[in-house]
């Protein structure tokens, strides 16, 4: 059903995104209603993705023969893991950061909201 529409689901999901940005998360249920989004389709990745490598176990197999043919030492495996990691984190946390920074950005209003107003003030101790 969504093959085929990656692009165009995730300009809609990060429209999404921007509108609450541009409410200011005066709502919570918004951001319970896209994190729930999030995390369904999420969940339908993995599970879509664990049927197709259970249907074709010598995926493992042959994944597991490159792994140990690329870095015999399992000491340099864990190096470049270690190196790539950080990298591979920023480039799939857009989402995670652009929440997790709510709370830093100050408006007009010196006073900090408590969180009866439907702000993250008084959660990041602003």
């Amino acid at each position: 059903m969504l093959i085929g529409h990656n692009v165009a689901l995730t300009l809609v999901l990060l429209a999404l995104l921007g509108g609450v940005f541009l409410i200011g998360f005066r709502e919570i249920g918004i951001a319970v209603a896209l994190v729930a989004t999030y995390l369904a389709l999420n969940l339908v990745v993995a599970v879509i993705c664990t049927t197709y490598v259970v249907a074709r176990p010598g995926l493992v197999t042959d994944w597991t023969r490159l792994l140990v043919t690329e870095y015999p030492n399992p000491l340099m495996m864990l190096v470049v893991a270690v190196v790539v990691f950080p990298k591979l984190a920023l480039g799939l946390s857009g989402f995670e950061t652009g929440v997790a920074v709510m709370p830093l950005i100050k408006g007009d209003d010196p006073t900090p909201r408590s969180d009866r107003s439907g702000g993250f003030g008084a959660l990041a101790g602003c």
